[in-house]
């Protein structure tokens, strides 16, 4: 049987030799040539897929396919078609996107006592009523590509996807418990925040009302990132528990500029050089956002989360006339977004 040699610098590890499963014959050679010139071809234009997937054989596809034929039917837990449906995406996910699918969405399949892919009305029901219609959504929502998936892999017989339109009604109710979800903090909140959360992220607090992005894009900019004029946004981490989650895009898979103004530099101007974090830690290591989140429960203001600090920068632009195009480039969201969220009436401006 073949196999191929793959070069140390695809960082695989040394002496990497990945089986192909096809005999050593002059058409199985024939056929090998051909996949490491595709290998060939992908390293050189830095486009080689480290999971191996897109230079599997033809033939080891159809026997996996017809492998999952045998082992996969109508009778196969919702919990388990969800398990595969994830690996089958996985080469395409963020990492964050694969834990959030297997972790938050598959606890939530997982605890299901309907576990019959076609009763689509008990699954719903019962995600709605063991959580959130907003929640409720995201989980169906998602559902509804899996099902397709499974009978493009011949697992479901071909009809409607109920999980489509399930999606659509859930969506209705997720948008009216969504109406009043932004939370601007006061003046008095601002305060008080800034004066009783640890001292570890008191400076994370701040630059979030200044500059309204995402936690996790202020937990992982760096110095490079803060040129003369402006800052690039977008580059995240977070750490949950023991699980690492780094970008070098945002939320949205970009990166974007934010205006050096004078309060904001001046901020920057103040901080020290600890590391090549802007706000890092106390040992000048990336600010664990499990711990973030937890000194924010400390301070005991109900109904708000880190999260606020981005809805006040928002709001407050949207307070002082900024164009909605404008605050919603700044901040990565879409213009629906913040028209749908933010834009209110008798807004007050907060001092910074």
């Amino acid at each position: 049987m073949l196999r191929v040699r793959l070069p140390d610098c695809v960082g695989l590890g040394r002496d990497k030799y990945w089986s192909l499963g096809i005999p050593a014959t002059p058409e199985g050679i024939a056929r090998a040539t051909k996949i490491v010139a595709a290998i060939n071809h992908d390293i050189t234009f830095e486009e080689f897929d480290p999971t191996l997937q897109k230079y599997n054989p033809i033939y080891r596809r159809e026997q996996y396919r017809k492998q999952i034929e045998r082992t996969v039917g109508l009778k196969t837990p919702l919990k388990e078609l969800w398990a595969r449906y994830c690996e089958f995406r996985r080469p395409k996910l963020k990492d964050s996107s694969y834990y959030f699918l297997t972790t938050t969405i598959g606890y939530n399949l997982r605890e299901l006592k309907e576990q019959n892919i076609y009763n689509a009305e008990k699954v719903a029901k019962e995600l709605i009523e063991s959580t959130t219609a907003k929640h409720a959504y995201r989980v169906v929502s998602r559902m509804a590509p899996m099902y397709d998936w499974a009978i493009k892999q011949g697992i479901l017989a071909e009809g409607i996807n109920p999980y489509r339109q399930l999606a659509k009604d859930l969506k209705e109710s997720a948008e009216l418990e969504e109406s009043n979800e932004s939370r601007p903090l006061t003046e008095e909140e601002v305060a008080y925040v800034l004066a009783k959360i640890a001292p570890t992220y008191t400076n994370l607090c701040r630059f979030n009302l200044l500059v309204g992005c995402r936690p996790s894009e202020a937990i992982g900019l760096t110095w490079n990132d803060v040129k003369t004029d402006h800052l690039i946004l977008g580059r995240s981490f977070v750490r949950k528990g023991s699980v690492v989650f780094q970008s070098e895009t945002s939320k949205t898979n970009k990166r974007r500029i934010f205006p050096l103004y004078e309060e904001l530099s001046t901020f920057l101007n103040s901080l020290e050089h600890k590391s090549e974090l802007v706000l890092p830690n106390q040992s000048g290591n990336h600010i664990g956002y499990d711990n973030y989140c937890k000194a924010w429960r400390n301070l005991q203001l109900v109904g708000t989360t880190p999260y606020c600090c981005r809805d006040t920068f928002i709001t407050n632009q949207i307070a002082k006339g900024v164009p909605t195009a404008v605050v919603a480039q700044w901040v990565g969201n879409s213009v629906h977004i913040i028209e749908k969220h933010y834009l209110k009436i008798g807004l007050k401006v907060l001092p910074f």
